[in-house]
This record gives C-alpha cells, sequence and structure tokens, in this order.
C-alpha cells in the first residue's frame, strides 16, 4: 500500500502557476470551499482506474476533519490509512502489518493528503494540478437526474503531460458529484483516467472520537521503516538486499542462490497499468534469454496468490514469479512506486535500476544484457 500512497503524492503533489479563470468558475468554486470550511465530512467514494486496455475498480470509505486535515480511509478490501496529525499509519489487512510514515504539511513540500486528490474541498486542491492551464470552462448539465455544474479544466501537469480535470458539483448545494483526471505521457500508448464518483457525502456526521487515532488489530506486526528508506536511492553498484521468497509453484528461491549468473527483479502488481505493459518486455526478455543464463523474478507484493495467479494465467506468463506478501522484501528494496527493475550481473552487483515503464526499457535492458550475460 505504500507503494500506492507515494505514487500518488508524486502524481498530484504539483506546482500551482497563476493562469486566468473567469469570475463564474472562481465563484462556484469558492461556494464549494465554503460548504466544506472546517467541516467534517463523511463520504463514500467508488474509484475506477482505467487505461493500457484494462480497468481497475475499488470502493473508498473516507472521514476527514476539514479543520485539523487528520483522516480515516478504507481502501476495499486491502487497507486502511489513518492520519493522527502527526503520522499517517498505514494498516494491511492482507499481510496483517502496518507502518507509519512521519507528516506534517508544513515541513514537506507535499501540498496533497490522499482524500484530497479523492474529493477536492477547496480551489486550490484543482488548480495546482497544473503548471500551465490552457482553458477553463463550466456549463450547466445534468448529473444523474440532479441538475449541476460541469467545471472543465485542460493544460499541462509538472511532467508536461497534458492532462484535464472534469468535476461535476451540485447546483443545489455544491457539493462534488464525480471527479475525473486524465493524463497523456509519451510513454503510455493511451491516456489514463481516474474517476471518482461520490454514492454518498455527509457533512458533520457524529463519528467516535477516536476515530483518527490508529489501533493496531490483534496480532498485527509493526514494519520498521528506516529514515532513509524515505527517500530516494539508486542502487546501482551496490549489492542488492538478499531475500528468500515462494513462487506461484510452491518453490522457495534465494538470490544468494543465483549468484554468477545476471538476474532481472520486477516489482510489480496486477492493479498497476504500467506494470501490466511491462510485463509484456518481461516476458519477451524471458523468451530471449532464459536459456542463456538469465534469470527473471517477477516480485508481487500485497497481493492474494490467487489473484496473482488468476491474473498471471490469464496472460500465459511463464516467467518466475514470487510472492512478498507481508510487502518487507519491497521495503528492503525502498521500492516507493512500480513498476520497478532491478538488473544484477553475475557478481551480484546491480548495474541497471529503472523505475517507471518506458517503452525504452526492453532496449536498455538488451544491451546491459548483452554487456554482462
Amino acid at each position: 500500500m505504500k507503494k500506492i500512497v507515494m505514487l500518488y503524492f508524486l502524481l498530484f503533489s504539483l506546482i500551482f502557476s497563476q493562469s486566468s479563470i473567469s469570475p463564474e468558475i472562481e465563484e462556484i468554486l469558492n461556494k464549494m470551499e465554503n460548504v466544506f470550511k472546517n467541516r467534517i465530512i463523511e463520504t463514500k467514494v467508488e474509484f475506477t482506474m482505467s487505461g493500457m486496455g484494462m480497468t481497475n475498480q475499488v470502493n473508498l470509505s473516507i472521514i476527514v476533519d476539514l479543520k485539523t486535515e487528520k483522516f480515516y480511509m478504507e481502501i476495499g478490501d486491502m487497507s486502511k490509512m489513518v492520519y493522527d496529525g502527526e503520522n499517517i499509519w498505514n494498516y494491511n489487512k492482507i499481510g496483517n502489518t502496518y507502518f507509519k510514515m512521519p507528516y506534517k504539511k508544513e515541513e514537506t513540500q507535499i501540498k496533497e493528503t490522499p482524500y484530497s486528490i479523492i474529493i477536492p474541498t477547496k480551489k486550490e486542491e484543482i488548480i495546482r494540478k497544473f503548471t500551465k492551464i490552457d482553458s477553463a470552462t463550466i456549463e450547466n448539465v445534468e448529473f444523474e437526474g440532479k441538475k449541476s455544474y460541469l467545471v472543465k479544466f485542460k493544460g499541462k501537469d509538472f511532467l508536461n503531460n497534458d492532462s484535464s480535470i472534469s468535476l461535476w458539483l451540485s447546483s443545489e448545494n455544491y457539493l462534488p458529484l464525480q471527479f475525473i483526471m486524465n493524463f497523456s505521457a509519451k510513454d503510455f500508448p493511451e491516456p489514463m483516467t481516474m474517476k471518482y464518483k461520490i454514492k454518498s457525502l455527509k457533512l458533520d456526521p457524529q463519528v467516535p472520537k477516536d476515530i483518527f487515532v490508529f489501533k493496531p488489530p490483534e496480532g498485527a506486526k509493526e514494519l520498521t521503516i528506516p529514515e532513509k528508506s524515505l527517500k530516494s536511492e539508486s542502487f546501482e553498484g551496490k549489492k542488492p538486499p538478499d531475500f528468500t521468497l515462494t513462487s506461484l509453484k510452491g518453490e522457495k528461491i534465494s538470490l544468494s542462490s543465483l549468484k554468477g549468473k545476471v538476474v532481472i527483479i520486477d516489482f510489480w502488481a496486477s492493479w498497476c497499468p504500467p506494470c501490466r505493459e511491462e510485463l509484456k518486455i518481461i516476458q519477451k526478455l524471458h523468451n530471449e534469454y532464459k536459456d542463456k543464463g538469465v534469470i527473471i523474478l517477477c516480485i508481487n507484493s500485497n497481493e492474494e496468490r490467487e489473484k496473482v495467479k488468476d491474473f498471471i494465467d490469464e496472460n500465459n506468463y511463464n516467467f518466475n514469479v514470487l510472492l512478498d506478501s507481508d510487502g518487507k522484501v519491497s521495503d528492503n528494496y525502498r521500492v516507493k512506486s512500480i513498476p520497478r527493475i532491478f538488473l544484477i550481473n553475475k557478481e551480484g552487483i546491480v548495474v541497471k535500476d529503472i523505475t517507471g515503464y518506458s517503452i525504452e526499457s526492453e532496449k536498455i535492458l538488451k544491451e546491459e544484457i548483452e554487456k554482462i550475460k
């Protein structure tokens, strides 16, 4: 889950830039902000992410104190997050593990919290997702039979990708009904879309007094994350941490047992569209080099075995898939976003450390493999 959080922070913690927005849009967004100001909200959201020919959906339940910015969030049946004002606590239901990340807004350049990515409550939470706004429009529409405003923005994000936002607001009370973000990256064959449909939204509901206090479930194990592991760090030129994991076939595989061979490690998840695209490259490399002393280990973290197996079988992949059920190996490798590939030479040293999907990855990896195989 940590990877999901960090990946979201990187995508949406963007820099605000001034742009001319019509007085009508300013007025509507200010009214939305005034409705939410210093309130406690409880909302249920249907989150759908689509792109690269696939769609993934999960239900979110969120309680937020907008005065203190403390929040409680359940993410489907997988995990939950709690922010108590000092730490964001992340609990993984599958592995029954949890960890904390210190977070104080005034001490970080990250201006987004997970709930503000999902449901905007302030005008600036929308505007600062762009470094340049090319257009901003508003129109009167109906959304599921309700009279609404549809506010649209188009422009560039901090990676210079073409991005757009569509926000449906009730014209009766100015509360959000749906929030959609799209962006097109040069390395992605098609745009990515993230849709947040508000299923219910309550203002100032009665909530437990300790809702923003994280209480570890019985038997849950705390994972300790060294401060330095929260920072980006390349493993190139270094010896990677050893591990022993069980494969989908039930075999125990240790990295140390593969010394003398070229090894490719790929951290991935089935819900991650860029990962799915990169696995096609991994299969090509496996087919070409499986008889030439190159070992591929695709490590899946925090997903149920049956879900992983179904995905692998459905796509007819036959490379080694290892299960990092508690996310410990991923933490040791400081994987904060996926996909992430490590190419290790015969001496056990990382010669290439690549984060994120790129159509150039296959060419880069082939060139490096040919040098060291």
